[in-house]
């Protein structure tokens, strides 16, 4: 959702991407569309990702979700320098109903907002 989210508040100026350490099937992003869709974006056609499959030496920035993400970045990418790692503290609502998916997108907008005050 975060991608997604930052691609909808910086469409003419952040490149955001969606990758995961352990991305599952398109149908297990139905609660996260279906929520980012009652925030007028459209992830209809979301594909997840893993981060093992993307280069992360184009990205100026990394965000990982929760500190746990963060370490686990850090063992897959040992040479990627941390100043480019961002962390925020905002649990995965995999699993849950969509009450938590919401809680988890107005969680991201207000990070998405702090970023907005650094550019």
């Amino acid at each position: 959702m975060a991608a997604y989210i930052v691609s909808s508040r910086f469409p003419q100026n952040i490149k955001a991407q969606s990758a995961g350490l352990c991305p599952g099937a398109p149908s297990d992003a139905l609660n996260a569309i279906d929520t980012l869709r009652a925030h007028r974006i459209d992830a209809s056609g979301h594909v997840p990702r893993d981060v093992r499959d993307v280069d992360i030496s184009t990205f100026d920035v990394v965000v990982a979700m929760d500190s746990a993400v963060a370490r686990q970045f850090k063992k897959l990418f040992p040479n990627f320098d941390t100043a480019r790692l961002a962390t925020w503290r905002i649990q995965d609502p995999y699993g849950d109903d969509l009450s938590e998916y919401e809680i988890c997108a107005n969680r991201i907008h207000r990070e998405v907002d702090r970023l907005r005050q650094n550019l």
